[in-house]
């Protein structure tokens, strides 16, 4: 099939240039809905996977007789997995394969989920690790392809907003989780809950599929008249590599970048302003991966609460979690604009930002422990919570100011780092509260999670940058 030219005039390319301009306008607009949706949708099925171990090893330690320790070791699993494939994901994924990384990822994670009830009833303990660490491995690849789908797709101006959108789906899939496991253990056993939320990411496999094929690997990114100026007949290969060549990225730093080329790896993870976004964002997980893991059990042990409240009971720090990351991605979006992504207006904004979501918390966490009301308790634990969210504009966006280039990489090794506290920290909260009992137990872990907090953003505020590293 050939494709012929026209012969040009002024007045016919005039029409065509605005009619191939509106229909890409429109197309873009669909397909930045369309990446939108389906990431939000991942990333609720990502914490939705993880967090319903949080209620369900509940019954089922009831079922298998587990201790305490048992439960941390098995929360703490989750972990080991997550931690192998943090950087491996990003690199993969940076360029233009974010895509089919994150597709390979939702399918294995959704795959463990439903194969955990079966490891766990023949396998007990060993099972449930096996399970967990696999379950960790697949979601490990989820955030960095996510990050780094997000430079080539989303501009700098609305930077922002998509990163707090994309956390806030986190907090998102944590109360579906919550409100969801807790009547349906109760109901119907903890199995089906395994089996129902790996159905689900089982599902969202298939339109991502469809639309990675049609949008990142179809003819239909560019008008035909574009990739045949030559009037020859192209194969598929040919027109993506075409293509490709044609694409400008989103964020103005990567066009900046395309001569010069990234910032080597070695230098980019000796460079201080780098070792102290990692410190602070290590600090900020320690106490999130302790709540998150923890709360629900930590409020049946301290209340009684039942099993059917724990769900509603745990839910409200994630649902205001989300809502104050929405409306801190707007603010910082707006105010970055409206000051022209000033440098100055920039380290401000992040700094007030990361402070209010760490060292009010990390005071709160201790008043927490000193109120004696269930409600009460749930209070205060939404509140610090809640303005934790604030992470998510201050060192939770850091590693775009300082190499968008390699957004995908420099999350990858950050989310490594930052999954130790739930490697190392969950279960050493499980041991404490084992060997010194509920009393002493409980405050010395969430003093530990306090002192993190204010350490790790000590070291961000004297040592932190937010400017783009030179190559």
């Amino acid at each position: 099939m050939c494709i012929v030219i026209m012969p040009s005039s002024p007045v016919i390319d005039s029409m065509d240039s605005n009619s191939n301009d509106h229909i890409t306008h429109k197309h873009t607009m669909y397909k930045m809905a369309m990446f939108t949706i389906m990431i939000i949708l991942s990333v609720v099925i990502s914490y939705a996977d993880r967090t319903n171990m949080a209620i369900t090893i509940i019954p089922i330690g009831d079922e298998f007789k587990w201790t305490e320790r048992d439960k941390g070791l098995v929360l703490g699993s989750f972990f080991l997995g997550y931690l192998m494939t943090q950087v491996v994901g990003g690199w993969l994924s940076d360029g233009n394969n974010g895509g089919v990384v994150l597709a390979g990822g939702v399918f294995a994670w959704s795959l463990f989920t439903l194969i955990t009830p079966f490891t766990i009833t023949k396998l007990k303990i060993p099972g449930a690790v096996i399970s967990r660490i696999g379950l960790g491995m697949a979601e490990g690849v989820g955030y960095p392809s996510v990050h780094a789908m997000l430079t080539t797709r989303i501009p700098m101006q609305s930077m922002n907003m998509m990163v707090a959108t994309v956390n806030s789906m986190s907090y998102v899939g944590a109360v579906i989780a919550l409100l969801v496991s807790a009547p349906l253990a109760a109901s119907m056993g903890w199995r089906f809950v395994f089996w129902l939320f790996g159905g689900v990411g089982m599902v969202w496999v298939i339109p991502w599929l469809v639309y990675i094929y049609y949008f990142d690997y179809h003819l239909h990114n560019e008008p035909i008249h574009v990739l045949a100026e030559d009037r020859k007949p192209m194969s598929p290969g040919t027109r993506r590599r075409l293509l490709a060549q044609k694409q400008t990225p989103a964020n103005p730093d990567l066009r900046d970048n395309q001569n010069n080329g990234p910032v080597p790896k070695k230098r980019l993870l000796q460079d201080k302003h780098v070792l102290a976004m990692f410190a602070c964002y290590y600090a900020n997980t320690w106490g999130f991966w302790m709540i998150m893991s923890w709360l629900p059990t930590y409020l049946k042990d301290r209340f009684g609460s039942d099993l059917k409240d724990l769900g509603w009971l745990s839910l409200f720090p994630y649902l205001m979690q989300g809502v104050v990351g929405l409306a801190a991605g707007a603010l910082a979006d707006r105010v970055m604009l409206k000051h022209n992504n000033d440098l100055s207006m920039k380290r401000k904004f992040r700094l007030v930002a990361q402070g209010v979501a760490m060292i009010i918390p990390g005071v709160l966490l201790i008043i927490m422990l000193m109120v004696k009301d269930l409600y009460a308790s749930v209070g205060i634990m939404t509140t610090a919570m809640a303005l934790n969210a604030l992470s998510s504009v201050g060192v939770g966006i850091n590693h775009f100011d300082l190499a968008p280039e390699q957004a995908g990489f420099l999350y990858g090794v950050m989310n490594t780092i930052g999954v130790v506290p739930g490697l190392v920290g969950v279960p050493l909260t499980g041991w404490i509260v084992a060997g010194l009992g509920s009393k002493m137990g409980w405050p010395i872990g969430f003093a530990i999670a306090s002192l993190h907090y204010i350490i790790g953003y000590t070291i961000w505020f004297w040592f932190g940058s937010f400017e783009k590293i030179k190559v």
